[in-house]
């Protein structure tokens, strides 16, 4: 036979060993595969074992990844790349991942989205592109976008914008040009202009807006 199956240090886990070379495999493997200590490996199998292990800790690795903030798809992979994991690994636990709704580029972008715009607010073409140039997929990116800039939602955020432009820049013309620059359609000032101007009648209106974050 080409290896066997040692106890490791963890009862739970168990140590693969041919002439040269070992590896541990997690408890969650032992118990997948059903491997016991003892058991003998051809090098096939052996090298099979030695790929499942190798996805489980790179499945591992991600999901702490994952605990710490969404990411897109293309960011995850840079990671796990960094980490020294190959293409042949990640792929299959990207596809583990997707199935199970722990890696889900709709809810990114909507995180992103959400948190970019209490502190910045910007027009749609400019969040797509801020999206975009983090890996996430055209149709994530539209599915989100589609759920934050609604047609009263839109009009808002031109509006908070708009609020800290007219601000800083009381002229009408740098105002637009601003405007414009943050990635609203020029078509949507004056509504968002009116917006401000009711605002400005009833302060307590836009700090609830502010507060919520819209």
């Amino acid at each position: 036979m080409y290896a066997t199956l040692q106890k490791e240090s963890s009862r739970s886990c168990l140590r693969a060993v041919a002439e040269g070379s070992f590896f541990v495999i997690p408890a969650a493997v032992v118990r997948r595969e059903r491997l016991l200590p003892g058991q003998e490996l051809d090098e096939e199998a052996f090298c099979r074992l030695k790929s499942v292990c190798e996805q489980e800790d790179c499945y591992d690795r991600a999901l702490r990844l994952l605990g710490a903030r969404e990411h897109t798809r293309f960011e995850l992979c840079a990671k796990l790349r960094a980490r020294g994991f190959g293409s042949e690994v990640i792929a299959p636990v990207m596809d583990r991942l997707e199935a199970e709704g722990s890696l889900d580029e709709v809810r990114f972008c909507l995180d992103f989205t959400e948190s970019r715009l209490r502190k910045h607010p910007e027009g749609r073409s400019l969040m797509e592109k801020r999206l975009a140039a983090r890996g996430a997929g055209k149709e994530a990116v539209r599915q989100a976008l589609d759920a934050v800039y609604t047609p009263d939602g839109a009009v808002e955020i031109a509006a908070r914008a708009l609020e800290g432009i007219l601000t800083a820049t009381p002229d009408q013309d740098s105002a637009r040009q601003a405007f414009a620059r943050a990635g609203f359609p020029l078509w949507q000032f004056e509504s968002a202009k009116e917006l401000v101007e009711e605002w400005s009648q009833a302060p307590e209106v836009g700090q609830a807006l502010t507060r919520n974050g819209v």
